[in-house]
């Protein structure tokens, strides 16, 4: 990445730490957009781990742990980077293809015009 800095990257979930969110910056590049799909713990429970009926304690408590982890740990990264207006908001809530409609909108065009004497 650094070798190659006027590429484009897509990592799927990270940072997902502040202290990893601010080494990276530091030791590789400025993160410039995050995707940020927002989803009910229900939904993630009915994708991840099915029905109701299908579910075992283990699946979700194992779920569960992951959701804490994740607003404990990652959505202070969400926070700091929409401090910035880096951040693009995607419902998760949806229908995959209008889930990937929605990203595609949020990545695609990135159009910059600078204009000047």
């Amino acid at each position: 990445m650094i070798a190659n800095p006027s590429r484009s990257f897509l990592i799927s979930g990270y940072p997902r730490s502040l202290e990893s969110a601010l080494d990276f910056e530091s030791e590789a590049i400025q993160v410039q957009q995050i995707l940020y799909y927002d989803i009910s713990e229900e939904t993630c429970m009915n994708r991840k781990i099915g029905k109701a009926e299908d579910r075992t304690k283990e699946a979700v408590d194992a779920l569960k742990r992951r959701v804490n982890t994740f607003k404990e740990q990652t959505a202070p990264v969400v926070e700091m980077y929409n401090r910035f207006g880096k951040v693009s908001f995607i419902s998760g809530e949806g229908e995959v293809n209008e889930i990937y409609a929605e990203t595609r909108k949020a990545i695609f065009p990135q159009v910059s015009f600078l204009v000047g004497p």
